[in-house]
């Protein structure tokens, strides 16, 4: 930038006496026009960077602002830069919001305005030195300090200059001709002749070197293609993507879908964008090269919904208060692998996992649980373990909990329930199933202080299709209208009585038994008081197990029949 500076102050120094024979700025003017176009450069240049270009051109404290902007923000941001400089008095903001120009474009508007100069030397009227000329996107700007007639003369013969001419403006500082006479020289010496004559021959040879690349441009435009290349990345979760286009050219222009992206010296881009969900996203892409040549290419973007689905953690028992041993036992039954019948996802984890939860919240010791998983569910097992491993456990100070998860069906007449065992058949379900009845008899016959049964069952018979007993929907619910437990009984059971109660894959358990535990692992207690009642485990479990079955676009309530008061978890 120093090296700069000193070469501008350099070359004002040796052309000062020539140029102010026929420039009518005051010396004090053309120092001030020097600076401020150096200033304003290099501000505005800071705040375009790569995304712009802006040309400054000052004239007796006149700045001209003209080039490409990305906005309407950046445009507003150079003018108060550029209005910051002491010596600026006004300010002609001609910047445009365009990608920016590129280099044929830029030496085509060196070729109008060499042209221009030209045509203003070869009117003899006038003087060359009277005027600033500066193009721009084909516009032709003239400044200077000169009187009507004058601004009138060459603003005509700038129009006949060029046909690439789009418009000619006038920004003139307007003098009268009586004001003139001091400033034009009375005759001209042959100095001012020669000095005259070299310039026209300068711009004759810039003239004919702008012509000469021009011809280049235009015997390049023929032999060469444009070679548009895109890709995109795969959309992210969030519809992001990438396109990369390479047009191994200068870029004048680059549109996708008709939106002008902008050139590229490079012909390189990377554009983010955003898929629409759920459907083809087309790209028409079209690129031009700085000499017309132009390809397109055509991409389709495919984003597909993602499917919804919750996070879950995983049951952990450890996360559960261990509670001191008591006078408890527990019958544990989990049946997945039915002999006969469709399996029953998940009700052998269910009852495994279970083990653990009676043992660290319920507070019963390992030796008086039974556990009774698929191959030792055999019907003949879990009657045994109802009437005689019950019963010589059992004490009037002993609180029994019975787990169940497999399949249950109504009986014949509908005012029973079955429990189904290992090896049940469905068409003798009288002889291979057992009544559930018979196994709430053996629970009062034991003459317990409670009995707390959890049911991960159901007793609709009937699937979503009809059928009954599919895989993954164990049909449940007991009537807690009918009067069959004593009140020392409480029962948890997974849904209502013409409901199915469903399996998850994403749980990985039954939804009432992986609610169940998590609530035991203290999520049910809803006052924080370190004890869980029946009634806050029945609000928790109403409320995440019908949630989870509306994702599976089912409906399933569970149901308590008990005192809500008593204390399930926690003493």
């Amino acid at each position: 930038m120093r090296l700069l500076l000193i070469f501008l102050l350099m070359f004002s120094s040796a052309a000062y006496g020539q140029l102010t024979q026929t420039d009518r700025r005051t010396q004090g003017a053309q120092t001030d026009d020097a600076a401020i176009a150096l200033k304003a450069t290099m501000r505005a240049n800071n705040i375009t960077g790569d995304n712009g270009r802006v040309a400054v051109t000052s004239y007796n404290r006149l700045v001209l602002l003209t080039g490409e902007v990305a906005d309407e923000r950046m445009k507003t941001e150079v003018q108060k830069q550029v209005e910051t400089i002491p010596e600026v008095n006004a300010i002609e903001n001609d910047l445009v919001i365009a990608p920016v120009s590129t280099v044929g474009m830029r030496a085509n508007d060196m070729l109008i305005s060499s042209k221009v100069k030209a045509a203003i030397i070869d009117t003899y009227e006038i003087y060359i030195n009277t005027f600033k000329v500066h193009t721009d996107r084909g516009v032709v700007y003239l400044m200077g300090r000169v009187t009507k007639r004058e601004a009138n003369l060459a603003g005509e013969v700038a129009r006949n200059a060029s046909r690439s001419i789009s418009k000619v403006v006038l920004l003139f500082h307007y003098i009268d001709e009586n004001g003139i006479k001091d400033l034009i020289p009375k005759q001209a010496n042959s100095a001012d002749r020669t000095d005259i004559d070299r310039e026209r021959q300068q711009l004759a040879e810039q003239r004919r070197r702008l012509e000469e690349e021009k011809r280049q441009r235009e015997q390049a435009k023929l032999s060469q293609r444009i070679n548009l290349q895109a890709s995109i990345t795969t959309p992210t979760n969030d519809g992001e993507y990438t396109i990369s286009i390479q047009t191994n050219a200068d870029t004048a222009s680059l549109k996708i879908n008709g939106e002008e992206i902008g050139g590229s010296a490079g012909g390189s881009y990377a554009i983010n964008r955003i898929a629409r969900a759920g459907q083809d996203t087309k790209l028409d892409i079209i690129a031009r090269d700085v000499y017309g040549n132009t390809d397109s290419k055509t991409i389709i973007v495919n984003r597909p919904v993602v499917e919804s689905k919750a996070s879950h953690a995983s049951l952990n028992p450890v996360q559960v208060k261990r509670q001191p041993n008591r006078d408890a036992v527990a019958i544990i039954i989990g049946i997945s692998n039915y002999k006969t019948l469709p399996k029953a996802e998940f009700a052998n984890d269910d009852a495994r996992i279970f083990y653990d939860y009676a043992i660290r919240a319920l507070g019963v010791k390992p030796e008086n649980i039974k556990l009774l998983v698929d191959a030792d569910a055999e019907e003949v097992e879990i009657i045994k373990a109802f009437k005689t491993w019950l019963p010589s456990r059992v004490r009037s100070t002993t609180d029994v909990y019975v787990f169940y998860s497999g399949h249950g069906l109504p009986t014949q007449d509908g005012q029973g329930l079955y429990l189904l065992p290992l090896r049940a058949d469905r068409d003798f379900i009288s002889r291979t199933a057992i009544q559930f009845q018979e196994i709430n008899a053996d629970l009062q016959a034991a003459k317990p202080k409670s009995v707390t049964i959890f049911m991960d069952a159901c007793y609709s018979g009937q699937t979503r299709s009809g059928e009954t007993l599919i895989a993954n929907a164990r049909p449940v619910a007991l009537k807690a209208e009918k009067k069959l437990f004593p009140d020392s009984f409480t029962v948890i059971s997974a849904s209502q009585a013409d409901q199915i109660a469903s399996s998850s894959p994403d749980l990985k358990h039954g939804i009432f038994s992986y609610y169940l535990m998590k609530g035991m692992e203290g999520d049910a207690d809803a006052n924080r008081d370190g004890k869980i009642t029946l009634g806050e485990m029945q609000a928790y479990l109403v409320e995440n197990v019908g949630r989870q079955a509306g994702m599976m676009s089912r409906k399933q309530e569970p149901q308590l029949i008990g005192d809500v008061g008593r204390v399930l978890v926690g003493r």
